[in-house]
C-alpha cells in the first residue's frame, strides 16, 4: 500500500483508512473470519467513540471510512483492532507475528472527496472483477442499508426450531454485552444449525453489528437509489490512498473449482499473493457464506501436494 502524502490524519475530517495483510497474503478464507472481524470493528467502535461510515473486507484487505473524531481515538481503535484481530486470528490457525502493514489514512476535506471515497469503497469488489454490482457483494454491506436478509430467506422468529430461537436469544446476548464473535463463539452459534439457518444468522448477525448507519447513503446522496445509481456509474482509483489493482475474479474462479494456481495463468504480480502452504500453491476461499468445517479446512491446506487435475475436490460440509 502507497499513500501520496503517507499517513496524514486532520483532527474535524473523515478519514479512508487502508488495512491490508503483510506481503499481499490472503487473511479472509471462511465466512467466521470476516464475521469476527466486522464484529469487533462494531465493538471497538462503539468502545473508542468511533463513527464508521462505510466498511469493505476483501480477500487481503480492508477499507474503513471513519468520521471525524480526535486523534487519540482514531489511533486506540486503530491498534487495538489490529492487535486484537491478529492474536485471535493467529490462536485459531496457528500464525504467530503481525499480520497488516501499518495502516494507511487520508482525511476527506470537501463532499465531493467524502462522496468518492464513499463510492470507491463499496465499488471494491467490483473493481477487482469479483462481482458485476457493487450491491451483490455481502462484506461491503451495502445491501443491508434497505433489507434485513439480503442474502437468505427472511427471518420469522416465532416459525423458528426451537434451537434457531435460542441461537438468536444468544447473539441478542452478545450484542447487549458489547462483546465480538471470535471462532469459539462462532462455533457455538453455527455447529447446531442447518445450511439454510446458517445464511440467516449470518444476515442477522451483520445486520446486529452492522457499524453503518442506515441513513449514511441519504445523508450523503440525497437517498439510497442516488447512491446506487452513483456507484454504479462511477469507477477509478482514490486519489489519497493508491492501492495495487488486483484481478480478484482468478481468486473466485479458484475456490470453486479448486485448480492449482499454474492452471489459472495468473501473472506473477497476482501469483506470489496466493498463500504457500507445505508447497501447495493454493488458496481457499468461501465466498458468499459457504460454510466449512475447520477439519475440511485443514485437510485441504494441509494435506500433501495433488498430482492431477482429477485430484482435486471442493471440499464443503
Amino acid at each position: 500500500m502507497k499513500t501520496r502524502k503517507n499517513r496524514i490524519f486532520r483532527e474535524g475530517y473523515p478519514h479512508h483508512v487502508y488495512l491490508k495483510a503483510l506481503n499481499g497474503n490472503i487473511l479472509f478464507y471462511r465466512t467466521e473470519d470476516y464475521v469476527f472481524f466486522l464484529t469487533l470493528v462494531y465493538v471497538l467502535a462503539k468502545r473508542h467513540g468511533i463513527g464508521i461510515e462505510a466498511v469493505c473486507i476483501m480477500f487481503n484487505h480492508v477499507h474503513l471510512f471513519v468520521r471525524p473524531v480526535k486523534r487519540s481515538a482514531f489511533a486506540a481503535f486503530l491498534r487495538d483492532l489490529q492487535c486484537r484481530f491478529s492474536f485471535t486470528y493467529n490462536k485459531e490457525y496457528g500464525h504467530k507475528g503481525p499480520l497488516m502493514m501499518p495502516s494507511g489514512y487520508a482525511p476527506k476535506t470537501s463532499r465531493k472527496s467524502i462522496n468518492s471515497c464513499l463510492i470507491y469503497i463499496f465499488n471494491n469488489p467490483v473493481e477487482g472483477g469479483m462481482i458485476k454490482r457493487a450491491v451483490e457483494y455481502k462484506w461491503n454491506l451495502l445491501a443491508y442499508s434497505t433489507c434485513d436478509h439480503p442474502f437468505s430467506e427472511r427471518l420469522v422468529k416465532r416459525d423458528s426450531r426451537s434451537r434457531m430461537r435460542r441461537v438468536l436469544e444468544y447473539v441478542d446476548y452478545c450484542f447487549e454485552k458489547d462483546t465480538y464473535l471470535d471462532y469459539s463463539l462462532q462455533n457455538r452459534i453455527f455447529n447446531p444449525l442447518t445450511p439454510m439457518e446458517k445464511k440467516q444468522i449470518i444476515d442477522y448477525i451483520v445486520c446486529k453489528y452492522n457499524p453503518v448507519p442506515k441513513n449514511i447513503l441519504t445523508s450523503r446522496f440525497g437517498s439510497y437509489e442516488n447512491a446506487v445509481i452513483a456507484i454504479d456509474s462511477t469507477t477509478g482509483s482514490e486519489h489519497d490512498i493508491i492501492e495495487a489493482r488486483e484481478d480478484y475474479s482468478v481468486y473466485v474462479l479458484s475456490s470453486k473449482s479448486c485448480l492449482p494456481y499454474q492452471e489459472l495463468h495468473l501473472s506473477t504480480s497476482v501469483a506470489s499473493s496466493i498463500l504457500r502452504l507445505d508447497n501447495c500453491l493454493f488458496h481457499t476461499l468461501h465466498i458468499g457464506a459457504v460454510f466449512c468445517n475447520q477439519q475440511g479446512i485443514n485437510e485441504f491446506l494441509y494435506s500433501p501436494p495433488l498430482k492431477t487435475r482429477e485430484d482435486y475436490r471442493v471440499i464443503s460440509d
